[in-house]
């Protein structure tokens, strides 16, 4: 035997003579406790086979003769390997034997039994093999299983970082470090496809007032706020940054500057509702927006678009504050939105 364990066999068989030679020769060559003898399976259960490394099944029971015999056992343990012993020679008896489910099949003939511990042996070591590959099987599965598993968490370990790394913590609009890496990749698909792309630059005018009068908390909420305010407008496909501090950035794929300049109008005037909501009448608050687009003001690249949009922020302030205004080949203008349409 491969193991030094002694296996656990029992003979069933009606023939007394005939388990008692199987028997002595089983016990010769595996131990004396190692075969154990029952005449029927009646009043055989789980219990009694539970512990068995195999059980050798004439096929002449009274209680249930051939392949019967053989799948009551199976049903009882469907992993114990049964050699079915027969006084016939009859191979399709054999045949139904081995599709039921029998691990082997031998013929009483004369001197049978000295081969009975070859037999048995070979066949609890398939058996084995196979309860060994079996557990090696579940063990890969459930490895696997669990490396899937663990997987996935470090995917969504790894997004949840990823969307922190990006994302400012305050107003939950992409910071600049997101902006930076996306609005290259948009320019350059502007460009690709001839398309149109628009860009507003955001300023919250008199804000630091705000913090300076009201503490840095009052200002935190205006800033939140904002953000609300600017995710409630723009689209999923545009990207909406906070650039630092009270500035912010929101740039529009495939959007042209009168489209573009409605926005900003719209958000400009919300911001005002909104702030005498958050802080009241005397807010002397608003939003100063500068618009800069590829075709209009044909910047060599996405940094440069950003740069025309800051210009027009900036003449924006200087006009009075509160107010939008667009950049242009020819220079900054504030043009009226209800020119446009979107």
């Amino acid at each position: 035997m491969a193991s030094n364990e002694t296996p656990k066999i029992m003979i069933i068989d009606p023939d007394v003579e005939s388990a008692e030679t199987m028997l002595r020769e089983i016990h010769a060559y595996f131990g004396s406790k190692s075969a154990r003898w029952i005449k029927s399976l009646d009043g055989l259960c789980v219990n009694d086979l539970e512990a068995l490394d195999l059980a050798v099944c004439d096929f002449g029971l009274d209680d249930g003769r051939g392949v019967e015999a053989l799948s009551a056992l199976l049903d009882m343990r469907d992993d114990l390997p049964v050699v079915m012993a027969s006084d016939s020679h009859e191979a399709n008896e054999a045949m139904e034997a081995i599709r039921v489910g029998a691990a082997d099949y031998v013929v009483k003939y004369d001197g049978f039994e000295r081969a009975i511990p070859v037999v048995i042996e070979k066949n609890i070591a398939i058996a084995r093999v196979r309860r060994d590959n079996l557990r090696l099987q579940a063990a890969l599965s459930n490895s696997l299983a669990e490396l899937k598993r663990k997987n996935r968490e470090l995917e969504e370990t790894s997004a949840k970082f990823e969307q922190l790394a990006s994302t400012d913590l305050l107003t939950d609009l992409a910071n600049r470090r997101r902006l930076e890496e996306r609005l290259d990749v948009l320019f350059s698909e502007a460009v690709r496809y001839d398309g149109e792309l628009s860009c507003l630059m955001i300023d919250l005018d008199g804000f630091k007032a705000i913090n300076d009068y009201l503490g840095h908390q009052r200002g935190d909420e205006l800033l939140r706020m904002t953000g609300r305010l600017i995710m409630s407008q723009v689209r999923s496909s545009d990207l909406a940054a906070r650039y630092g501090g009270d500035e912010f950035v929101v740039v529009l794929p495939r959007t042209g500057f009168e489209t573009a300049m409605v926005l900003a109008e719209r958000l400009s005037t919300q911001f005002g509702q909104e702030c005498v909501r958050l802080i009241g009448q005397n807010a002397l608050c608003g939003m100063s927006i500068g618009v800069a687009s590829r075709r209009l003001s044909s910047p060599v690249d996405a940094h440069q678009m950003i740069a025309h949009a800051d210009v027009a922020l900036y003449a924006a302030k200087l006009s009075g504050r509160s107010r939008v205004m667009v950049c242009s080949a020819d220079g900054v203008t504030a043009m009226a939105p209800e020119a446009f349409t979107v």
